[in-house]
């Protein structure tokens, strides 16, 4: 029997605070474990979909700092093949600059030049691991031309 992340995940997300706290740092403990870094956890594309439904909204801005580290991690450790980058440009103006920082750099995953000019707008923000973030995504994009 594998061990399924993402029920316990929707399971405590109905939880407090803290239940989604420490299931968020688990999560991000398995994506950064050894254990998976030759293969996709089990329900990749829906822990995905459900961690971007929940920065949408959540109102804990903790939280949602959380849930973009867990996002981030998913896209650097995991083979995430099919992806609607859309739904994170929909949640950019509403999040703190960490957050926003982690989100810029899954962006530049996309390998989709369309998302250059929106990268553009973050290189004179006024936070620089924001700026930093901007000009690393745009980096990846024009390397993966």
């Amino acid at each position: 029997m594998t061990y399924n992340i993402y029920n316990k995940l929707t399971t405590l997300f109905r939880n407090n605070n803290h239940d989604k706290q420490r299931v968020l740092y688990e999560l991000c403990d398995i994506l950064e474990s050894y254990e998976y870094k030759d293969y996709n956890i089990d329900n990749l594309n829906e822990i995905l979909n459900f961690l971007v439904s929940k920065i949408h909204t959540e109102n804990d801005s903790k939280l949602k700092d959380q849930i973009s580290e867990a996002i981030t991690l998913v896209f650097m450790y995991q083979q995430v093949k099919e992806f609607n980058f859309d739904s994170i440009i929909l949640v950019l103006d509403n999040l703190s600059d960490f957050a926003l920082s982690n989100l810029l750099e899954v962006l530049g995953q996309s390998n989709n030049s369309s998302y250059l000019n929106l990268l553009e707008q973050y290189k004179n923000h006024s936070n620089n691991l924001v700026r930093e973030a901007a000009y690393n995504a745009i980096s990846n994009l024009c390397s993966s031309r």
